[in-house]
């Protein structure tokens, strides 16, 4: 659940600082791409705005408390609340998700 509250710092919504965050990791990421690919240093590393520094994860937990990782990836989450994974994309995963599907069922029979 995101949090529409006002921060004190900053006077930005946790929403908006987020949007700000994804956007300074896709700079970010942009610049160490051009670096690898070049091999030579294209400018100056964007700076992270002040507003988002100490930006914390803040998805409601089980125990119903906000997280207060502060670890975020690119899409403004920690590792733990980054999202669902999307499944197997090729067709060779498809194909070991299917083959793994009767093991799986063996498994979790009950007696």
């Amino acid at each position: 659940m995101l949090s529409r509250a006002r921060t004190w710092e900053s006077g930005m919504s946790d929403d908006e600082r987020r949007r700000l965050w994804v956007q300074w990791h896709k700079a970010r990421a942009r610049w160490i791409r051009q670096c690898r690919e070049n091999g030579a240093v294209p400018g100056p590393l964007p700076e992270m705005p002040p507003e988002i520094r100490g930006l914390r994860c803040g998805v409601t937990t089980k125990a119903g408390t906000p997280c207060r990782r502060r670890d975020l990836g690119a899409g403004g989450r920690c590792r733990l609340h980054g999202g669902r994974s999307t499944g197997p994309r090729s067709a060779e995963g498809r194909r070991r998700v299917t083959a793994n599907l009767p093991k799986r069922a063996e498994v979790h029979q009950t007696p």
